[in-house]
């Protein structure tokens, strides 16, 4: 091996020649390339050297530029200074340039040891940068391998920090070298887990390097499973260096296994079942063979005994012990065998002889097994139960066709459509139309006034009665009285049928009449004698007070003004009263509520209540007043309404006469219509709740049913009419409302009032 010196020269110079034969007499193999410009030297820089030479009396710009041109193309390349002369300022120039050393021309000795030494070092060098380049080159094949494979590779430390991944691993937990590399394997593990795979690491030891772990992590696909097999690195002193592993993802295997081992969980319990449900099934479990075109019993189950007082064994041993009756054996056995030729299913019903000839019904269902002997699956039941249950239900079907038809009550089957499906004797005869004419008419066809949303479509209206009026065959004109029930089939609606009960009432509705006419004439000739007595009590008074006020005009000279005054009062308050008493006759006859409209019913019953308060100052009424909501609107007449509220006002007043401490209370709100309600006040939701409450005498029991009659009081004679409930139960029901009365005699009264509520 050569050593290759290029020295760069401006000017040839003796000492030049004595540098070089003073190498030569070293008996070194050092070759020199002299370059006396720059063209030669850029030539010989191109080629390989282990050192470059340059002279210091080189233009210290030139030399700037060689140097900075040397360090371009190869920075280990040591650059070696000949000088002439060395002193401080040469030493820092060389040393700003990046030079290695300056040797004078004197020195030779120290230029050949430095020569020599930069060969061999360079020698080493390159030694080492191949060596480098192949261990890069069996790096980047192990790496290629390593990437190429399709499980799981990566190194980390021992604290969990990531050295080397695979690509991979990469692609399996979705994240980029980068991402992984700044992350730390134990913290991302669940805590489970990061237990489990600290455990693992610990027990790796440099005579057991390698194990196996198996852990589960977290990711947006759910929980997955992995298993890896490690080998931990040592350094001589045993001390843990890093993990380097390989792993796989085993979750499908996991899942699978899981699955298996609850399918077999399953099967182990669904044979269990079976075996189970084979001893305490209600009938005898068998198994028999076809052999030779005969039948053999191989197993029959124990119930054998229980059920058909045979014992098994000898059951298995002849079919004969099987006793059927006489009756049903020949149809048994010829299907039986039919069913057999053909390998079809059996199931036949028979009756068979224990003990004590008692019989009992038996059902034989037996199916084929496909295989390459025939055998048949079977169960024997004992139907004796069902047999007499279908005796019962044919006795019953006949029962009730017998009531069906022959009933007093006229009764039809309707289909959801209201096509009339069937009918009894007293439908047809209340109708006029025979059964067969009924099926080709529709019910609204039949019923003038038919509400289809009365018995047909809605379940709440079930045993709901409701009066019709109905056009016969014979156009004769009937009222009659309908009730419903429905037939209902589970989920599947549209089988719904409906029974409905027609019951002929015209001539009771004609009676009905009469009575309601009679009752009327009746409560005309009460209203007149009431009207006539209380104008009687109320004319006395005019009448006599007119003569009395005659009597002083008489006297002209000695006119008492007092008493005319006190006449003339009387004549007043008579008259007032006759005007309030015609009033409330024309409201209590008043039936038209066109001229209802929307009402604000709080403030309005609110401002009534303490308006009529106001005119009674001396009485000492203690109130209370609970407006829960304000904003409650219905269809009235505020009027009306005013009319309610002194009625009751005054009704109360006088039942609290004799009560030291007169409480009223008035409460309002809004509540949910239900219960016997949602028949009353139909069609609205919500209800508008009037409470008008005193704790005045109360009302006895036997009373309470005729408080709202007209004329009906229990005051003493020209204290009142009887009219002033009346009136409020008038006006309450024209508003289509409800009024109630809760009682209690010594503790006081409740009025109720619930009228519908509308949008505001």
């Amino acid at each position: 091996m050569e050593i290759g010196i290029l020295f760069f020269v401006l000017d040839s110079k003796p000492v030049y020649k004595e540098i070089l034969s003073f190498l030569h007499l070293k008996k070194e193999n050092i070759q020199i390339h002299f370059a006396q410009n720059f063209e030669e030297f850029y030539y010989f820089l191109e080629k390989p050297c282990n050192a470059v030479l340059l002279d210091a009396d080189i233009n210290k710009e030139d030399l700037k530029y060689t140097v900075k041109k040397i360090q371009e193309k190869n920075t280990d390349i040591p650059i070696l200074i000949l000088s002439q002369k060395y002193n401080d300022e040469l030493a820092s120039f060389f040393f700003e340039l990046g030079v290695k050393d300056v040797i004078q021309y004197k020195d030779k000795n120290k230029l050949f040891h430095k020569l020599n030494w930069e060969y061999k070092t360079q020698k080493l060098l390159n030694e080492r940068k191949e060596l480098l380049f192949s261990s890069q080159m069996n790096e980047e094949l192990y790496r290629s391998l390593i990437e190429l494979q399709s499980g799981f590779i990566r190194k980390i430390t021992p604290t969990g920090n990531y050295i080397y991944v695979n690509q991979a691993y990469c692609d399996y937990i979705k994240k980029t070298r980068k991402e992984i590399y700044s992350e730390n394997l134990f913290l991302n593990l669940p805590a489970p887990s990061r237990e489990t795979y600290i455990k693992h690491i610990r027990s790796l030891t440099p005579q057991k390097s390698s194990a196996t772990v198996e852990y589960f992590i977290d990711s947006e696909e759910g929980t997955k499973y992995q298993v890896w097999t490690d080998h931990a690195i040592f350094d001589s002193l045993g001390r843990l260096q890093s993990i380097i592993g390989v792993g796989q993802d085993v979750t499908e295997s996991k899942i699978l296994e899981k699955e298996r081992r609850e399918m077999d969980k399953k099967l182990r319990k669904s044979e269990k079942d079976f075996r189970d449900m084979a001893l305490n099934v209600p009938g005898v479990i068998f198994q028999f063979k076809i052999s030779q075109r005969k039948a053999s019993f191989s197993y029959v189950s124990p119930r054998a005994w229980d059920i058909l007082k045979i014992f098994p064994e000898d059951l298995k041993a002849r079919l004969s012990a099987l006793k059927i009756y006489k009756e049903d054996r020949r149809q048994f056995f010829r299907t039986l065998k039919e069913n057999l030729a053909n390998q079809s299913s059996v199931n036949l019903e028979c009756r068979i002889q224990t003990q004590k000839d008692r019989l009992i019904w038996i059902q034989f269902i037996a199916n084929p097994i496909h295989s390459h002997e025939i055998i048949y699956n079977g169960v024997i039941l004992d139907i004796s139960a069902r047999k007499e249950a279908e005796i019962d239900l044919a006795k019953q079907k006949q029962l009730f066709s017998n009531l069906f038809h022959f009933s007093p009550v006229g009764i039809a089957i309707v289909d959801k459509s209201g096509i009339f499906l069937n009918a009894n004797k007293s439908f047809q005869e209340i109708t006029g139309y025979s059964e067969e004419e009924l099926k080709v008419i529709q019910i609204d066809n039949l019923f003038s006034n038919w509400d289809h949303n009365f018995e047909l479509s809605k379940s709440e209206d079930f045993h709901k009665q409701k009066e019709y009026e109905i056009k016969t065959k014979q156009n004769l004109r009937k009222i009659v009285l309908i009730q419903s029930t429905l037939l209902d089939y589970g989920n599947n609606s549209n089988l719904n049928l409906y029974i409905l009960a027609l019951l002929d009432i015209t001539q009771q509705k004609l009676l009905e009449e009469k009575l309601t006419q009679k009752n009327k004439m009746e409560s005309i000739g009460n209203l007149a004698s009431s009207i006539a007595h209380d104008f009687n009590n109320f004319l006395q008074p005019i009448i006599l007070s007119s003569n009395m006020i005659m009597e002083e005009l008489k006297n002209t000279n000695n006119l008492n003004i007092d008493r005319i005054k006190k006449y003339n009062k009387s004549i007043i308050d008579s008259s007032e009263k006759s005007r309030k008493l015609v009033s409330q006759i024309l409201d209590f006859s008043r039936k038209s509520n066109n001229n209802y409209t929307k009402i604000e019913i709080t403030k309005i019953i609110k401002d009534s209540f303490l308006s009529i308060l106001n005119s009674y100052p001396n009485e000492n009424i203690k109130t209370r007043i609970l407006i829960h909501e304000k904003n409650l609107y219905t269809l009235g007449d505020p009027f009306a309404m005013n009319q309610v509220i002194l009625n009751l006002f005054t009704n109360s007043l006088d039942a609290m006469k004799d009560v030291e401490e007169k409480i009223m209370e008035l409460e309002v709100k809004s509540v949910l219509n239900y219960g016997i309600l949602r028949n009353i006040i139909t069609g609205f939701s919500k209800l508008i709740y009037i409470r008008f409450t005193d704790n005045g005498i109360g009302i006895p029991k036997e009373k309470i049913n005729y408080i709202f009659e007209p004329f009906y009081t229990d005051k003493t004679h020209g204290k009142g009419t009887g009219l002033g409930l009346s009136i409020v139960y008038g006006i309450i029901n024209r508003m289509n409302g409800a009024i109630q009365v809760e009682s209690e005699v010594g503790l006081g009264t409740s009025f109720i009032i619930y009228l519908p509520l509308i949008e505001k």
